[in-house]
Protein backbone atom coordinates (compact mmCIF):
# COMPACT_ATOMS: atom_id res chain seq x y z
CA UNK A 1 0.00 0.00 0.00
CA UNK A 2 2.94 2.44 0.57
CA UNK A 3 4.31 1.66 -2.84
CA UNK A 4 0.99 2.69 -4.40
CA UNK A 5 0.79 5.69 -2.45
CA UNK A 6 4.20 6.58 -3.40
CA UNK A 7 3.45 6.60 -6.97
CA UNK A 8 0.50 8.42 -6.60
CA UNK A 9 2.25 11.47 -5.00
CA UNK A 10 4.41 11.41 -8.07
CA UNK A 11 2.28 10.86 -10.86
CA UNK A 12 -1.23 9.66 -11.82
CA UNK A 13 -0.10 8.69 -14.78
CA UNK A 14 2.64 6.23 -13.27
CA UNK A 15 -0.14 4.42 -11.01
CA UNK A 16 -2.14 3.46 -13.97
CA UNK A 17 1.00 2.29 -15.58
CA UNK A 18 1.54 0.31 -12.74
CA UNK A 19 -1.84 -1.39 -12.52
CA UNK A 20 -2.15 -2.11 -16.22
CA UNK A 21 1.41 -3.78 -16.07
CA UNK A 22 0.94 -5.85 -12.59
CA UNK A 23 -0.88 -8.57 -14.65
CA UNK A 24 0.01 -12.23 -14.40
CA UNK A 25 1.31 -12.51 -17.44
CA UNK A 26 3.19 -9.13 -17.86
CA UNK A 27 6.97 -9.90 -16.46
CA UNK A 28 8.92 -7.41 -15.15
CA UNK A 29 11.78 -7.53 -18.40
CA UNK A 30 8.31 -6.22 -19.87
CA UNK A 31 7.83 -4.18 -18.63
CA UNK A 32 11.12 -2.56 -18.35
CA UNK A 33 11.56 -3.03 -22.39
CA UNK A 34 8.18 -0.68 -22.59
CA UNK A 35 9.53 1.95 -20.83
CA UNK A 36 12.93 1.53 -22.47
CA UNK A 37 11.02 1.55 -26.14
CA UNK A 38 9.40 5.10 -25.22
CA UNK A 39 12.23 7.01 -23.16
CA UNK A 40 15.00 5.11 -25.35
CA UNK A 41 16.28 8.92 -27.57
CA UNK A 42 16.50 7.89 -31.33
CA UNK A 43 18.64 9.56 -33.80
CA UNK A 44 16.98 11.75 -35.74
CA UNK A 45 17.69 12.24 -39.46
CA UNK A 46 19.49 15.13 -40.96
CA UNK A 47 19.22 16.54 -44.81
CA UNK A 48 19.99 20.10 -45.78
CA UNK A 49 16.99 22.36 -46.85
CA UNK A 50 16.66 21.98 -50.25
CA UNK A 51 15.48 25.61 -50.87
CA UNK A 52 17.96 27.66 -49.22
CA UNK A 53 21.05 24.86 -47.50
CA UNK A 54 23.34 28.09 -47.05
CA UNK A 55 21.99 30.78 -45.24
CA UNK A 56 23.71 34.39 -44.17
CA UNK A 57 25.36 34.45 -41.42
CA UNK A 58 23.57 37.14 -38.71
CA UNK A 59 24.14 38.29 -35.48
CA UNK A 60 27.38 37.62 -33.53
CA UNK A 61 28.82 34.99 -36.06
CA UNK A 62 29.17 37.56 -39.14
CA UNK A 63 31.60 39.30 -37.10
CA UNK A 64 33.05 36.30 -35.82
CA UNK A 65 35.10 35.34 -39.35
CA UNK A 66 36.36 38.11 -41.68
CA UNK A 67 35.52 38.34 -44.53
CA UNK A 68 37.89 37.87 -47.56
CA UNK A 69 38.40 37.21 -51.73
CA UNK A 70 41.21 37.57 -53.97
CA UNK A 71 41.31 36.77 -57.17
CA UNK A 72 45.51 35.96 -57.62
CA UNK A 73 46.00 33.51 -56.51
CA UNK A 74 42.15 33.02 -55.24
CA UNK A 75 41.26 32.69 -51.99
CA UNK A 76 38.32 33.50 -49.92
CA UNK A 77 36.70 33.16 -46.11
CA UNK A 78 33.03 34.21 -45.15
CA UNK A 79 30.80 32.65 -42.02
CA UNK A 80 27.52 31.55 -43.02
CA UNK A 81 25.09 28.94 -41.31
CA UNK A 82 23.89 25.30 -42.93
CA UNK A 83 20.32 25.10 -42.60
CA UNK A 84 19.57 21.71 -41.17
CA UNK A 85 16.29 20.04 -41.12
CA UNK A 86 15.78 17.15 -38.54
CA UNK A 87 12.96 14.88 -38.48
CA UNK A 88 12.24 13.77 -34.92
CA UNK A 89 9.39 12.12 -35.74
CA UNK A 90 10.83 8.78 -34.25
CA UNK A 91 11.27 10.43 -31.04
CA UNK A 92 8.91 10.41 -27.63
CA UNK A 93 11.08 12.51 -25.63
CA UNK A 94 12.97 16.11 -26.64
CA UNK A 95 16.58 15.58 -27.53
CA UNK A 96 19.48 17.95 -26.52
CA UNK A 97 22.71 18.09 -28.68
CA UNK A 98 25.75 18.80 -27.00
CA UNK A 99 28.08 18.60 -30.03
CA UNK A 100 27.74 19.31 -33.49
CA UNK A 101 30.89 19.32 -36.11
CA UNK A 102 30.87 19.48 -40.09
CA UNK A 103 33.71 19.48 -42.44
CA UNK A 104 33.32 21.27 -45.74
CA UNK A 105 35.19 19.23 -48.71
CA UNK A 106 35.66 20.31 -52.12
CA UNK A 107 34.13 17.28 -54.64
CA UNK A 108 36.25 17.35 -57.34
CA UNK A 109 39.37 17.72 -55.28
CA UNK A 110 38.87 16.71 -51.66
CA UNK A 111 40.24 19.55 -50.42
CA UNK A 112 38.68 20.93 -47.40
CA UNK A 113 36.91 24.35 -47.41
CA UNK A 114 35.05 25.21 -44.41
CA UNK A 115 33.94 23.78 -41.17
CA UNK A 116 31.73 24.39 -38.42
CA UNK A 117 30.91 23.61 -34.73
CA UNK A 118 27.90 24.05 -32.69
CA UNK A 119 29.61 24.41 -29.23
CA UNK A 120 25.81 25.33 -27.48
CA UNK A 121 23.51 22.88 -26.22
CA UNK A 122 20.37 22.70 -28.65
CA UNK A 123 17.18 20.86 -27.67
CA UNK A 124 14.76 19.82 -30.11
CA UNK A 125 11.51 18.76 -29.81
CA UNK A 126 9.96 15.46 -30.54
CA UNK A 127 7.49 14.73 -33.45
CA UNK A 128 8.52 17.77 -35.40
CA UNK A 129 10.62 18.68 -38.14
CA UNK A 130 12.70 21.39 -36.62
CA UNK A 131 15.64 23.22 -38.05
CA UNK A 132 18.96 23.85 -37.07
CA UNK A 133 21.47 26.63 -37.77
CA UNK A 134 25.03 24.90 -38.11
CA UNK A 135 27.94 28.42 -38.23
CA UNK A 136 30.46 27.59 -40.68
CA UNK A 137 33.55 29.04 -40.81
CA UNK A 138 34.19 28.31 -45.32
CA UNK A 139 37.77 29.44 -45.61
CA UNK A 140 40.20 28.23 -48.55
CA UNK A 141 43.63 29.99 -49.44
CA UNK A 142 45.11 28.69 -52.99
CA UNK A 143 48.66 28.01 -53.40
CA UNK A 144 48.58 29.23 -57.37
CA UNK A 145 46.47 30.50 -59.97
CA UNK A 146 46.22 27.10 -61.35
CA UNK A 147 44.77 25.60 -58.58
CA UNK A 148 41.36 23.34 -59.36
CA UNK A 149 39.91 23.77 -56.06
CA UNK A 150 39.11 27.57 -57.39
CA UNK A 151 38.93 26.95 -61.18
Amino acid sequence: MVYIRLVCCVSLSWLFFFLLTQHALVSWWARVGLVLAFCFPRVPSFSFNSRTPLVNATGEWSQAVSYGFSRAPANFSFPAFASLELDTGSNFVPITFKHIRASIFDLNTGRQVGKGDLLHDQRVPPKQFPELLLPLNFTYIATNDTDQTCG
